[in-house]
């Protein structure tokens, strides 16, 4: 019996062995999650770093395309229209600037059913309450009104900035709105604004375009900050974008659509 019994102290772990073991397993599944959460969060910032861009992108063409079109009415032949084809002005009931402008409206000239129509275009800064959002509390402590402090445009303290781009149909003379007046460039930035499900806090909380445009340059120049929460959800992060858009020497009119 005495040598089984040694044979079997021999082949089984000692308590030690056992706490040794039951160690390097915490600490290898412990890297393990820590690999994984920083996977998780680098992936997270990686898909903020995309959709900021499509949405910087997506901002830029829009408003390439429109200026592009825009009206050059140098015969002063529509009521209402200069001869550039677009206002500058702080805000839609303020002064006309050159530069931090928070309000652009554009003309254009389209044709509709065979129908001239003068198209106004307006592209504006906004503010809109975020109180639906799930993380609002967090969000009123990120003073995202401080970080707008000196630029175009300011919202409340409840409300995050938004760019709206709207567009109404009149009639030839520009002095009177069509029964008709459906819309052709019509959007909000940023777009997730209009999908609560994509609306969360590490997407792009606030759009803020401001413009610029002297007469000694030609282009226009845009400088775009996006808002949105960093992944500890404890600061806002803001970054500028600065976009310019030439301005293309117009041989005629387009018409188009």
């Amino acid at each position: 019996m005495l040598p089984y019994s040694r044979r079997s102290r021999q082949s089984g772990f000692t308590l030690i062995e056992m706490i040794v073991v039951i160690g390097l397993g915490a600490l290898i599944f412990m890297g393990l999650m820590e690999f994984l959460s920083n996977s998780e969060k680098q992936g997270r910032i990686q898909k903020l770093q995309q959709e900021t861009k499509e949405e910087v992108a997506n901002f830029g063409d829009l408003i390439k395309k429109i200026w592009n079109i825009r009206l050059r009415n140098t015969n002063a032949a529509v009521i209402g229209v200069p001869p550039s084809g677009f206002f500058l002005k702080i805000n839609p009931t303020g002064s006309a600037c050159t530069g931090n402008c928070a309000y652009l409206k554009l003309y254009a000239l389209r044709s509709r059913n065979s129908v001239s129509m003068i198209d106004n275009i307006t592209i504006e800064n906004a503010c809109v309450p975020f109180s639906s959002h799930p993380t609002s509390a967090q969000i009123a402590s990120l003073n995202i009104p401080g970080k707008m402090t000196g630029s175009c445009s300011s919202c409340p303290a409840d409300q995050l900035p938004i760019v709206r781009i709207s567009s109404v149909f009149k009639n030839a003379n520009n002095s009177v709105a069509l029964a008709d007046t459906r819309t052709n460039e019509n959007a909000i930035y940023p777009s997730n604004l209009r999908d609560q499900a994509k609306f969360r806090k590490d997407g792009t909380l606030g759009m803020q375009a401001c413009f610029n445009k002297s007469t000694s340059d030609t282009s226009l120049i845009i400088n775009l900050r996006t808002f949105h929460m960093t992944l500890q959800g404890t600061n806002a992060n803001v970054e500028l974008h600065s976009l310019t858009i030439p301005d293309d020497n117009f041989a005629r009119i387009q018409l188009i659509r």
